[in-house]
């Protein structure tokens, strides 16, 4: 009897399992998998494995650097592969002008056990000073939510990460890592094959993979917090945010990012391609919410002061719903999964 149960048990936990892998059989960490009722369900490990997918029939796998994919579960469990998005920037030569120039477009989903709660969309101009070391940005964005709350409380927050992610950074990503985690003892090894691991004094933290002109990199921010806490001996904060972290269901904090890079594995500020952040928090009205949040390069170029001015000109314009899925068009950029779209549209008419 104990056997027939053992092998129900574990029948049972394949047939949730799912990996996730791309055109070269390498594994997709931080892929999103929702229901095609847009409820989050989780993301994949750094192996690309998602070990349950909670009972759901058909499932929705979403990932910046990838196009969005509806698969049926399996019985007995499977692996998934995804298509590469691709992300076309202007070729550029370096030449000695006043101004960097990088346009960022950014999306936002905030998805609960009711769906699709949040969707935030705009555009980040920026230029950077190269004499002053200096940089200038212009924001503009559309928002629409469940209730005003929502809306108030998710963009103050929210808007802080966007100042943050969706604007020049000088200093290539890998040392900014270095000295954010340096009380980790953090370490960028590598392992062939241009694979590299990104370790800690307690684990794996992250990978950076080089393949087909890009450098990927993938973080576990939220393990890198935990870390973070032991290290600096915070040993009470450290178990508060464990027993938090064992209550809430879906609690996710992770990041990815691409640079193109050349033949000698370099890159620089301009050369930004997509980043995907995952964040999580609890709303009084609506419990446990997900923030989904991508952003993606869609211009570049060097310019004059009066070249700066007449950019910035050109590019204002009045966010809407309708303004920023048209320009997601005309800019290639990977489109949400047609059942997470509908919710979102849905979400905007009745905002």
């Amino acid at each position: 009897m104990m056997g027939a149960i053992v092998m129900m048990t574990t029948t049972t936990a394949l047939a949730q399992r799912i990996q996730v892998v791309d055109d070269n059989g390498d594994a997709v960490p931080c892929a999103t998998v929702m229901t095609t009722d847009a409820v989050f369900i989780g993301t994949t490990d750094l192996d690309g494995i998602i070990a349950d997918v909670k009972g759901a029939k058909t499932v929705v796998i979403t990932h910046v650097a990838y196009k969005p994919m509806t698969v049926a579960v399996d019985a007995d469990g499977q692996k998934v592969t995804l298509e590469d998005a691709v992300f076309d920037l202007p070729e550029l030569v370096v030449t000695k002008k006043d101004y960097t120039y990088l346009q960022v477009y950014y999306r936002i989903v905030g998805i609960a056990k009711d769906g699709v709660l949040f969707y935030r969309a705009g555009l980040v101009d920026n230029f950077y000073n190269e004499e002053k070391d200096k940089q200038d940005a212009s924001k503009q964005h559309v928002t629409k939510a469940k209730n005003a709350g929502m809306k108030m409380g998710a963009n103050i927050v929210l808007g802080f990460i966007i100042d943050d992610k969706a604007t020049i950074h000088t200093e290539p990503l890998e040392e900014r890592l270095l000295q954010k985690y340096k009380s980790l003892g953090l370490e960028i090894v590598s392992e062939g094959g241009g694979k590299k691991s990104i370790i800690d004094n307690y684990g794996t933290l992250g990978s950076i993979t080089d393949q087909n002109g890009q450098r990927r990199i993938i973080m576990d921010e939220n393990l890198a917090y935990l870390h973070q806490l032991e290290a600096e001996g915070k040993t009470k904060k450290l178990e508060k945010e464990k027993r938090q972290e064992a209550k809430v269901e879906n609690a996710v904090r992770n990041s990815y990012c691409a640079y193109s890079i050349d033949e000698n594995g370099n890159y620089r500020p301009e050369d930004f391609l997509a980043e995907q952040h995952l964040y999580s928090g609890d709303f009084e009205k609506h419990g446990h919410c997900v923030f989904i949040m991508d952003f993606f390069a869609t211009d570049r170029g060097y310019y004059s002061k009066e070249g700066m001015k007449q950019v910035k000109k050109d590019n204002k314009v009045k966010m809407t719903y309708e303004w920023a899925q048209q320009f997601e068009l005309q800019h290639n950029i990977p489109a949400l999964a047609p059942e997470i779209l509908a919710k979102v549209k849905q979400l905007a008419e009745d905002d």
